[in-house]
């Protein structure tokens, strides 16, 4: 009786075990739908300023420090991948010469157009970013800092 038990035990552990590499294996291999990519693009307008103008200070509400400009990035996000995308301004840097920069305040005016959503699969959204660089900026790099991002393609056909 208590070998019985015993070659029981052992044929539950033995096909359990078969499950568990069977689907594991499953998990991993690729589908069609797991090759889904996520598509973006991004172009750069420059300005000194961004906000009201207020006559009785003779200041707009941003103006960036001497010898910087802001970069209103518009970005946009076409995702055909599994994993969703964030908009979030926190999750995108604008690098320049080795240099990251973060998003600045003024990305919350209402002057420019930034919604913070997550792409999911079939989503398609355009939004906006702004950072303040160095004036003198000539080329400009956009990086995606998301926790476990989907595989992300440039396409300049998008904007």
């Amino acid at each position: 009786m208590k070998k019985r038990m015993e070659k029981k035990l052992r044929k539950g552990i033995v096909v359990g075990f078969f499950l568990l590499f069977i689907g594991i294996t499953c998990g991993c291999v690729k589908t069609e739908e797991s090759k889904g990519v996520c598509r973006w693009d991004f172009k750069v307008r420059t300005t000194d300023h961004i906000g009201k103008y207020y006559q009785y200070l003779k200041e707009y509400q941003w103006e960036a420090r001497e010898g910087y400009i802001f970069a209103i990035v518009t970005i946009r996000i076409v995702n055909n991948a599994s994993k969703t995308v964030s908009t979030n301004p926190w999750n995108w840097r604008m690098v320049i010469n080795g240099v990251e920069y973060l998003h600045h305040t003024a990305t919350y005016d209402d002057e420019i157009n930034q919604i913070t959503v997550d792409v999911g699969k079939g989503g398609d959204v355009t939004t906006e970013i702004v950072y303040e660089i160095p004036a003198d900026a000539t080329s400009y790099e956009l990086k995606y800092t998301g926790l476990f991002p989907p595989k992300m393609v440039r396409d300049d056909t998008l904007l």
